[in-house]
């Protein structure tokens, strides 16, 4: 099984963080703590978080909900949420979901389909 190997870099209002693995209910607790690091240092700033879903090989519920609520959360706060490079699988779920509207790419983020791939190499620790 692959893990959820987040990371995250950031300039001035823009946070880009790229998890790698699965999401889903065994590691949305990582994910959400990575989040909450990556934005950690913004105070004050209304951040515009991107996340890079190119190396993300399956993702549930779970990690819908999380994604969901910092984006609701962000934009309270004036900032916004995005995804960009969503697998094939991922979108069908945001897409079957009727989510793909709601996490599209956030302003000048350009959201690309990463392409599918159904032989993804494990994730080394």
């Amino acid at each position: 099984m692959q893990h959820l190997k987040p990371t995250g870099t950031g300039q001035d209002d823009r946070v880009v963080v790229s998890p790698r693995g699965e999401i889903d209910m065994a590691t949305v607790d990582q994910l959400r703590a990575e989040l909450v690091r990556a934005l950690a240092d913004r105070v004050g700033v209304a951040p515009v978080l991107e996340i890079d879903m190119s190396q993300v090989s399956f993702m549930d519920c779970s990690g819908l909900g999380v994604l969901v609520s910092f984006k609701q959360s962000l934009q309270r706060k004036g900032g916004d949420l995005g995804l960009t490079n969503v697998p094939a699988r991922v979108d069908r779920l945001l897409d079957c979901l009727g989510f793909d509207h709601l996490l599209e790419a956030a302003p000048g983020i350009s959201r690309q389909s990463a392409p599918s791939s159904t032989n993804s190499a494990p994730v080394s620790e």
